[in-house]
């Protein structure tokens, strides 16, 4: 696993988009992270979404909404690298879409 790690950081640092895109003031290679609370949250709420029914469906529905854009907000602003950011602009734009069309 270190070596596939280590080939992709060198591929990353040699291509200038890439590089831009994936390398954060560091120098490290940023796409993927383990769970942070927010989302730990939103997985929480999802699963309550489709698991019940009624009013707390769409509790929880609305706060998977809430917790995602919360989520969102932040990587917009601190996200460790610009693909971070985007993310965090693409999954607030998806929840933005959702809520105008009423969808929890």
């Amino acid at each position: 696993m270190y070596q596939i790690w280590n080939t992709i950081t060198n591929y990353c640092n040699k291509q200038s988009f890439l590089r831009w895109l994936f390398v954060d003031s560091n120098g490290h290679v940023q796409i993927i992270q383990w769970l942070n609370i927010p989302l730990w949250i939103a997985v929480v709420l999802g699963t309550l979404t489709r698991l019940t029914s009624g009013g707390v469906s769409n509790w929880a529905g609305y706060g998977e909404t809430l917790t995602l854009a919360y989520w969102a907000i932040g990587e917009i602003f601190w996200g460790a690298s610009r693909f971070r950011r985007l993310l965090g602009l693409v999954v607030l734009s998806g929840e933005v879409m959702a809520l105008l069309h009423g969808l929890p």
